[in-house]
């Protein structure tokens, strides 16, 4: 659905300075993309801070529960994680909808970590599930990129991670 908008409205999807994504030239569409996401990769890498990530690893690495939390299209993302997380043996869950992550974030314990992800930051559906982890003192670790957020300001550590894709 979001790349028929795109093609449908192709003016959206070149705004950034990208190159137009279309099917009159499928290989330079491809290569276009292909391009993006390394870039946007790159400049997800060059914005981490290796101390903090460490910490993140660590908390992630010991928590009894790893809680993901997301809004929308980002909730597949979240349990996308959480099943390669269970894959190397760390306790995740994801649930399918905001409704089940804020009824789980009640049960979190300090011994928990809150995962939150969140391209924007802004989600007010994710308020009550923060409210929920910081009264358990469970650790709480947001990935987005918007850093600057009350949100990401009320995390214990934010992982910037860019956004390039318009599509």
């Amino acid at each position: 659905m979001r790349t028929a908008l795109a093609v449908n409205n192709p003016k959206d999807s070149a705004s950034s300075g990208d190159k137009r994504i279309t099917l009159d030239s499928v290989e330079d569409s491809i290569g276009s993309v292909l391009e993006n996401k390394v870039a946007g990769l790159y400049d997800t890498a060059s914005l981490i801070d290796s101390q903090d990530f460490r910490c993140v690893v660590e908390l992630l690495r010991n928590a009894d529960l790893i809680l993901i939390a997301a809004v929308g299209n980002t909730i597949t993302t979240g349990m996308n994680a959480a099943f390669k997380f269970e894959q190397a043996g760390v306790r995740t869950s994801c649930p399918t909808s905001t409704e089940a992550m804020t009824s789980a974030a009640v049960n979190l314990t300090d011994k928990d970590v809150l995962l939150a992800l969140t391209t924007s930051g802004y989600s007010k559906r994710l308020v009550s599930i923060f409210d929920s982890a910081e009264d358990a003192s469970a650790p709480i670790v947001m990935v987005t990129d918007n850093p600057e957020t009350p949100l990401a300001l009320r995390a214990d550590h934010v992982i910037r991670a860019t956004v390039r894709d318009k599509i």
